[in-house]
C-alpha cells in the first residue's frame, strides 16, 4: 500500500509541476552541407550543459552506412560552441552518400560501449526516411522547436540557404523547404 501510494505521489508531482525529465543533448549536429564537388562539411554544437559534455572526441565517432569512423587524437572541443568537422578530422576519409544515407555520433563508455548520443540524421530514398536526398545548394539543419513552454523538440529540416557557424540558424523557416505526407 504505501508502495502505490508514493508511486502516485510521484506520478502527480512530474504532472503538476510539469517537469520533463529530458536528458540534455551535449553534442548535437547542427547541418550537414555538401559543396559543389560532394565533399562533406558537418557542423557539430558541443552544449556542455550542467558540466556534462565533452572536452575533446577521443571517444566518440562517427557512423554512417560505411562503417564507424574515428576522430584524430587532439581535437579539443571548447563549451557552448560549434566546431566543423570534414575529412580532415578524421583517420580514415567517410563517404556520405547525399542520395541515401544516416549519420549517428557515438560515444564509448567502459560500462556499456558504443552508444549513440544526439539525434540520428537520415535522409535518402529509404521510404523510412523523413527527408529526402540533399540536392545542390541543399544543406539539412537542425531546427528546434518549441512544442509548450517546457518541451522542445528538435528536428531537421532541408534548407536552400547554408548557416554553417550560425546557431540556431536566423530565419531558418524561411529558407527551408519540403513537404508533409500523412492521413487527417
Amino acid at each position: 500500500m504505501k508502495t502505490l501510494f508514493l508511486t502516485f505521489v510521484f506520478a502527480f508531482s512530474i504532472y503538476f509541476t510539469k517537469a520533463n525529465p529530458v536528458i540534455a543533448i551535449p553534442l548535437m549536429i547542427t547541418e550537414l552541407n555538401f559543396d559543389n564537388n560532394g565533399n562533406w562539411l558537418i557542423e557539430l554544437k558541443n552544449s556542455f550543459i550542467n558540466n556534462i559534455g565533452y572536452s575533446d572526441l577521443n571517444n566518440v565517432r562517427i557512423t554512417t552506412s560505411t562503417g564507424s569512423y574515428y576522430f584524430k587524437p587532439g581535437i579539443n572541443l571548447t563549451p557552448n560552441q560549434l566546431f566543423l568537422i570534414n575529412n580532415d578530422s578524421l583517420i580514415l576519409p567517410l563517404t556520405i552518400n547525399r542520395n541515401n544515407d544516416f549519420i549517428k555520433i557515438e560515444e564509448y563508455s567502459e560500462i556499456l560501449g558504443w552508444n549513440e548520443i544526439g539525434v540520428y540524421l537520415s535522409f535518402g530514398s529509404n521510404p523510412s526516411y523523413a527527408i529526402t536526398p540533399i540536392g545542390l545548394n541543399e544543406s539539412i539543419e537542425l531546427y528546434q522547436c518549441n512544442e509548450s513552454s517546457y518541451h522542445e523538440r528538435n528536428i531537421y529540416v532541408k534548407s536552400t540557404e547554408s548557416s554553417l557557424g550560425i546557431f540556431p540558424a536566423p530565419n531558418l523557416l524561411n529558407h527551408s523547404k519540403g513537404f508533409l505526407k500523412g492521413y487527417v
